[in-house]
């Protein structure tokens, strides 16, 4: 995985970060259920039959499968295994972790495990024949390797590796990439997961001293490496670098992810599902690419009713953030939490008290005051006549 260096927007990062006080812990509405976690010892032992190594221990993940508003309904998704009982502890909290991932994904994009099945986690004290030394994990259909829990890892990098791994599950697979990894979603996986983690735990959705592995100032560090520097790379551009899209290299995949996150903090969640729903090949029956994401980006933009922007990178209140945003053609009645100012360098906008006029769609930079206190910032744009 290529490392990201600490830079001088690393820094600012940091310093944004505002750790929740004790009193906003509590779980606020809206909030996550939590996953309900068994300890199993076996008799027999179960074993793998990929390569026949008994597993003597294992956690049971129940989460809650309804809808959003419907009635809870716990049903299993994961079982994660390991060789011996003194290996638990290690895995409840991978089972913890992965149970906090699927509600993640299943909030936001309503995702459940295809055809309702348990994802078998195996967590092993050796390394399987035929894989590099320096492999850490791998998903096989609904099945995910953790390769030598003796290697040594930082609790970031378990936390990282099975964010990756399960994102290779749960994650829209987009192709088409020489280097790291033909397929993105354990990239995307690793980012996107763990940025939703850290900011439902910003926001009192879950507790932030539930999260293993890391705690929450250790997360938002992860964050400002290797995540925040890919969506400012969009956010800073003179213009929007739609040439990176079709890099197969190591870049280009960070450039998918990055946009990927991008798209889910500039416009929400809903948008980001349209814009899968939207995906579609480029030629059919075809692999899903990077520029195909793109264009369903652009397809869900362009077909929303109301769109609403946040400020895509994390701030320190009472500051301004620029960032560029794709604007539909078209009139809108605007609501503003916050000033705000749209660049007219280029072109193609008439803004009027409460009224914006998009002369022609495309990439526009705003302009966004950072409030104080708790207040949200955002602009909601509703498409009007005149």
């Amino acid at each position: 995985m290529e490392i990201i260096k600490p830079s001088a927007l690393m820094h600012s990062l940091l310093a944004a970060l505002c750790l929740l006080p004790a009193a906003a812990r509590a779980q606020k509405p809206g909030a996550l259920p939590p996953p309900h976690l068994t300890v199993h010892a076996f008799q027999p032992p179960v074993m793998d039959k990929r390569d026949g190594s008994l597993y003597h221990a294992g956690v049971q993940v129940k989460v809650d499968t309804s809808p959003a508003g419907g009635q809870s309904l716990y049903q299993t998704r994961f079982v994660v295994y390991v060789p011996h009982q003194s290996e638990l502890p290690l895995a409840k909290r991978t089972a913890l972790l992965l149970g906090m991932l699927y509600n993640e994904d299943h909030s936001r994009l309503q995702f459940d495990h295809p055809f309702q099945k348990t994802l078998k986690v195996w967590i092993t004290d050796h390394q399987l024949a035929g894989l590099a030394s320096d492999a850490g994990g791998e998903q096989l259909r609904s099945e995910v390797y953790l390769f030598n829990l003796f290697a040594r890892r930082s609790p970031a990098e378990w936390l990282r590796e099975i964010a990756h791994e399960y994102g290779h599950y749960a994650l829209p697979g987009v192709t088409g990439f020489l280097q790291p990894e033909a397929w993105a979603n354990g990239f995307l996986g690793q980012r996107l997961f763990l940025y939703w983690l850290y900011k439902d735990a910003r926001a009192g959705r879950i507790d932030p001293e539930s999260i293993p592995f890391v705690t929450l100032s250790q997360l938002h560090e992860y964050l400002a490496i290797q995540v925040y520097p890919l969506m400012a790379q969009i956010a800073e551009a003179p213009a929007f670098p739609a040439y990176a899209l079709k890099r197969t290299d190591t870049a280009g995949l960070d450039f998918y992810t990055g946009l990927a996150v991008y798209v889910d903090a500039l416009y929400g969640d809903k948008l980001y599902l349209n814009a899968l729903e939207a995906v579609a090949p480029a030629s059919p029956g075809g692999q899903i690419t990077a520029p195909d994401f793109y264009q369903g980006v652009l397809r869900a933009l362009e077909n929303a009713s109301t769109l609403t922007l946040h400020p895509p990178l994390p701030a320190q209140p009472g500051s301004s953030q620029d960032f560029l945003a794709w604007l539909p053609h078209g009139v809108f009645h605007v609501s503003a939490s916050v000033s705000f100012q749209i660049s007219r360098s280029a072109g193609g906008i008439t803004q009027t008290p409460g009224k914006l006029l998009v002369h022609k769609s495309g990439w526009y930079r705003l302009s966004m005051q950072i409030p104080e206190g708790s207040r949200q910032a955002l602009i909601t744009l509703s498409a009007g006549k005149g």
